[in-house]
């Protein structure tokens, strides 16, 4: 019989988060986390089989998180416009809030694990396709019958890129004044 976890994973995994996101995976420790959340290694591989495994889940929890930002952000608006408005605030929003401006936990995996491993790359991939999708699908709503404009998935694959990149921007301390005029800048450009 299996036995049940004795303590709190939504916490547990919170706690791994800041950790993992902070300082990457390579330099995140079982212990490192076992003693800030009070949970022995034993039980964190017990539940999880290994570091590994505690950050797959950590970062799959992170990525639908990202999926759901761009999702509120697209279905929010009367105008696609107001929508990719909408959306680059809240990037800006997060990125300028963000302790230490510590990006984005998927960028700073992709970095850091390169296409060491395909599973992780894969996990990446799929958000980033699933973020794409939802921008695509928004444009293709606003579009109604104007099929004469650029390719959705093209202009939505640019606009992911442009939120990503004021991302990367904002780990290099750039004034939340900057990043927004970038997003205006860009979105001012689009022909929508």
């Amino acid at each position: 019989m299996a036995r049940t976890r004795q303590f709190d994973d939504v916490s547990l995994r919170r706690e791994a988060l800041g950790f993992f996101w902070t300082s990457g995976f390579d330099a995140t420790s079982i212990e490192t986390i076992s003693a800030a959340t009070g949970v022995g290694n034993g039980s964190i591989y017990a539940a999880y089989g290994s570091k590994r495994g505690l950050f797959e889940r950590v970062l799959a929890d992170y990525c639908a998180t990202r999926v759901d930002i761009v999702r509120d952000a697209m279905t929010s608006g009367d105008t696609l416009d107001v929508a990719i408005r909408r959306f680059f605030d809240v990037i800006v929003a997060d990125c300028a809030t963000q302790p230490h401006r510590r990006g984005c936990l998927m960028l700073n995996t992709i970095a850091e694990w390169g296409d060491r491993d395909a599973a992780i790359l894969e996990l990446c991939q799929r958000t980033t396709a699933a973020m794409e999708s939802v921008v695509a699908d928004r444009i293709v709503t606003s579009r109604a019958d104007d099929a004469s404009s650029a390719d959705p998935s093209i202009l939505a694959a640019q606009i992911i890129m442009v939120s990503q990149g004021i991302i990367a921007l904002s780990r290099l301390q750039t004034p939340r004044e900057r990043m927004v005029a970038i997003a205006d800048s860009y979105r001012a450009s689009l022909a929508l």
